[in-house]
């Protein structure tokens, strides 16, 4: 009876719990439904002025001799576009979520990309916006929506192909395979959006079923509490009648601090207390005063968890009694301590009693223990001899038991077999292993178990031929993957059977199936090699595509600077700085794209030397301001300091620009900028850059460095890539730095950065002893040196060097092309070369040195921060006659200085090299 209640009850459960499914699954469907069909509204709207406004810039008019008229294309985007578009986006305005609505945007949507290739004069790139679109309606999750769009994408191209190629394809004529090439890509793609579609509508109705399975269990847990609480009530009434029934306990609730809380009827009578004269007293009024501390304490009592006690207690008339005392503590729900409770009973006959017993029993004792003292001598032997034969066989039971229960759990078939081939102990998981009748284990014949395994073994001969080795060789040991003929791999080891004197008496023969860890083994190395190779692909794919993109943006940003340049007229002047501001943001989205591409591929080089962070700061600052002065942002000064990291000064400039910029883009009107240093323990120096913006969610901050991941853009105005931010975290890290962020809503948020702390330059130098630099002092005639380098902290060291040298006279150059000038002209006795310039690389300005046979004969020092061995000898072979590392070792720079500085060579002595490779 009970069965079939509970099982109407979970038929019922499971109709409501579908049906209120089906309900939230539809109400989510149409919500869906309506949003998208008026984002397709909008859609619509905008291409349609798109359209007008390409085909105003591309022919707006045309001329028959001296007079002209509206182009038919600007005609053909004006009215054909309306005709196309006012019924959808009336539907969309009037009637979001009708079957009619959405069928009617999916075809007109696709007649929109028909007009648009039609006005582009059939551009290639402009097919491109049928794939976007039939993306676009894949947001319905309906993939009915793709066969209009499909068919009117078919029937455009065929018929147009046909007869009027050049509107479709750009061309005079073209071959209908064309046309059939076209519909297969767009085929192509519907495949991938109609199994996107049908996936989401599951996903869609495995949410619906879950919210609804929750709703109906939050019911269910609701009222069942109602029911709790009503029973709980209950409960602590009887429990009260049951407390008061009592009489022979005395059953006290008190509050933590030990204070009487609560009174029974047989508290009183064994106490001797009214209720009223001993609520809120202290507990150890019942104590006589000598007992007082001897007995628990609360804090013992709550520790303990519950402590039972007897001693002496005290009525008020001074009468004493024998008490039993049960002390217990009692927490909440919350394990907070609400109280204690004492149940005490007046057991003073019964301690008389005890005292009497124990009297009589003592006397006994004392008679028994004089006989047992005769019978002791006469039975120790025998006793020892007794317990010493028991525990040898209790030992023996529990360690064959527990070897029985080891083998029962263990995963691996176990198989004990005597040296005569009897079957000694086998464990069930043997027999499941090799599927063995249990008649064939109860023979104990080895051949038997060998009649029934053999036939499974992929190569039995191999192993039979083991097995028969092994008999005759009972001291060996064996372990091998058999290789079962369904596909399973069994782990096999065998080990001798020795008893306690070393002889062999059998074989052990264990088995562990590892056909699942081999296959997820398996699994793991297929699945870290498709990783690797893809993130490899989508590397190599993002950098080809920059690189590739990079063509044609130098034609559209080219041509478009020259229209500017023409005398145009202000509806023209517009759409070519639209044009403009359009190929500029995609060109800077191609370098950062690029840039993460070459850190993922670990092909950016990073020049990491000692960089000064106030003067890098400083820079951005002066780059940013007038970023900030427009949008009414005020940055606030910071104190300047002259610490020095580890880093690339032009990727932390970077770095910096980035930050600034966001702080300054994301930020409200009037708002402020914050940038605070300082070091920290560990080495490291910690910035700061806060703005007064709006703040990020929690659930969001973990997307901030995201590539392409753009909080909260579709609803934003303000430009961007959502690259800055992930190209300036990997930046930091391959400086050997951490980037974090924390944010607070609607008070702002904090970028931060941690790099490696180094000694300035100049204090480095400052530390050395003056008597390193009067070593390599040379009062010899005066001697030019060329420093070409970009990094002013580096150049400052260069120069403090050298005022020791007094007959050396420096010269400095930023830029690789004036160091080549310099050299030309000034003919110096040693040049130093950074490795990285702004202008151009190092190599490349020795490779110059080298090429030109004015200066090729110079000593050249390469300085940089790249260590690398294989770097090193590549420029040494190309020319350089030393290779010194970032930061600089001042004591090795004077005598790598001397050396090439000595008075008897002389100047433009020989120092041929290969050229370096360009």
């Amino acid at each position: 009876m009970l069965q079939t209640i509970f099982a109407n009850a979970n038929s019922n459960r499971e109709q409501v719990t579908n049906q209120r499914a089906e309900e939230l699954f539809k109400s989510h469907k149409q919500e869906i439904f309506t949003n998208t069909d008026r984002l397709f509204g909008g859609l619509l709207l905008f291409q349609w002025v798109a359209g007008i406004i390409a085909a105003l810039i591309l022919s707006p008019r045309t001329w028959e001799g001296a007079s002209s008229s509206v182009h038919p294309h600007v005609l053909a985007a004006i009215f054909l576009g309306a005709a196309i578009n006012i019924f959808p986006i009336f539907l969309a305005v009037a009637h979001p979520g009708k079957p009619l609505t959405r069928y009617t945007i999916s075809t007109a949507q696709m007649l929109m990309s028909g007009l648009l290739i039609h006005l582009s004069g059939g551009r290639i790139e402009t097919h491109f916006h049928i794939f976007g679109s039939l993306a676009f309606l894949a947001f319905y999750r309906d993939w009915r929506v793709l066969v209009p769009a499909t068919l009117i994408v078919c029937l455009d191209h065929l018929f147009r192909g046909i007869f009027w190629p050049q509107s479709v394809y750009g061309v005079l004529t073209a071959s209908p395979w064309r046309t059939v090439e076209h519909g297969a890509w767009v085929i192509f793609e519907d495949i991938f959006l109609v199994i996107s579609c049908l996936r989401s509508t599951r996903e869609m109705r495995d949410i619906a079923t879950q919210r609804a399975q929750l709703e109906i269990t939050n019911q269910i847990i609701e009222e069942k509490v109602v029911q709790r609480t009503a029973e709980v009530k209950a409960s602590e009434e009887r429990f009260r009648l049951l407390v008061d029934g009592v009489q022979d306990y005395s059953i006290i609730m008190l509050d933590p601090q030990g204070h009487v809380a609560s009174w029974n009827e047989g508290a009183k009578r064994v106490h001797g207390y009214e209720a009223e004269d001993i609520l809120g007293k202290h507990v150890s009024i019942f104590h006589l005063a000598d007992d007082r501390t001897l007995t628990p304490t609360m804090e013992e009592i709550a520790q303990a968890g519950r402590v039972e006690e007897e001693g002496w207690r005290v009525r008020p008339d001074r009468s004493t009694f024998w008490a039993n005392v049960i002390s217990t503590p009692l927490y909440d729900e919350n394990g907070a301590l609400r109280g204690f409770s004492k149940i005490t009973r007046d057991v003073t006959l019964h301690k008389e009693a005890e005292e009497t017993l124990q009297r009589a029993h003592d006397d006994l004792e004392d008679r028994v223990e004089q006989r047992t003292a005769e019978l002791a001598k006469t039975n120790v032997a025998l006793q020892a001899e007794v317990i010493g034969h028991q525990k040898a066989q209790a030992e023996i039971r529990l360690q064959n038991a527990l070897l029985e229960a080891q083998g029962e759990a263990a995963v691996e078939g176990i198989l004990v077999v005597s040296n005569q081939g009897e079957v000694l102990s086998y464990n069930k998981r043997l027999q499941e292993m090799w599927d063995i009748p249990q008649a064939a284990l109860d023979s104990r014949s080895d051949q038997q178990l060998l009649k029934y395994s053999l036939p499974k073994i992929a190569d039995s001969d191999v192993f039979l031929e083991k097995v028969t080795h092994l008999y005759n060789h009972h001291d060996e040991r064996y372990k091998d993957e058999i290789n079962l003929t369904d596909g399973h791999i069994f782990d096999c080891y065998s080990t001798p059977l020795k008893m306690g004197d070393d002889t062999s008496q059998g074989r052990i023969w264990f088995f562990r199936d590892i056909t699942e860890e081999k296959e997820t083994n398996l699994a793991l190395q297929q699945a870290k090699a498709e990783a690797e190779q893809a993130n490899h692909a989508k590397s190599e794919f993002l950098s080809r595509m920059s690189h590739e993109l990079r063509t044609p943006m130098n034609a559209i940003l080219g041509f478009a600077q020259l229209l500017e340049l023409d005398d145009l007229n202000e509806e023209q002047e517009e759409g070519v700085a639209h044009i403009l501001k359009a190929g500029r943001h995609l060109l800077h989205l191609i370098n950062e794209v690029l840039e993460i591409s070459r850190i993922e591929a670990g092909h950016l080089n990073v020049s990491l030397e000692p960089v000064c962070v106030g003067e890098t700061l400083q820079e951005a600052l002066s780059l940013i301001k007038p970023l900030a002065q427009q949008r009414q942002v005020l940055v606030h000064p910071f104190e300047s300091c002259g610490c020095h990291v580890v880093a690339d000064r032009q990727r932390l400039k970077q770095v910096f620009l980035n930050l600034f910029s966001n702080a300054i883009k994301y930020n409200r009107q009037g708002g402020s900028v914050t940038v605070e240093c300082e070091k920290i323990p560990g080495q490291l120096f910690h910035i700061t850059i806060t703005d007064t913006g709006l703040g990020i969610l929690p659930q969001d901050l973990q997307k901030l460095f995201t590539p392409f991941e753009r909080l909260d853009a579709i609803h934003s105005t303000i430009e961007g890539t959502g690259l800055g931010l992930a190209l300036s975290k990997r930046l930091i890290e391959a400086m050997g730095g951490e980037m974090g962020v924390k944010s607070k809503v609607g008070e702002g948020t904090t970028l931060w950065i941690d790099l490696p702390l180094v000694e300035a330059p100049l204090e480095r130098h400052e530390r050395i002893h003056t008597e390193a630099h009067d070593q390599h002092r040379n009062s010899g005639p005066k001697r030019t040196v060329l420093c070409i380098e970009d990094n002013l902290s580096n150049l400052r060291l260069i120069e403090r060097v050298l005022q020791h040298q007094t007959h050396v006279t420096l010269l400095s150059a930023m830029q690789g092309s004036l160091g080549l000038e310099l050299a030309e002209q000034h003919n110096p006795d040693l040049i130093l070369l950074d490795l990285h310039l702004p202008d151009m690389m190092g190599d490349e300005v020795l490779r110059r040195l080298q090429a030109t046979p004015a200066t090729r004969h110079i000593p050249v020092v390469m300085i940089s921060a790249d260590a690398t061995t294989g770097q090193i000898k590549r420029l040494r072979d190309a020319g350089a006659s030393e290779y010194l590392t970032k930061p600089l070792d001042v004591k090795q720079f004077i005598d790598v200085l001397s050396e090439n500085l000595q008075e008897d060579q002389p100047k433009g002595g020989s120092n041929e090299a290969a050229p370096l490779p360009s």
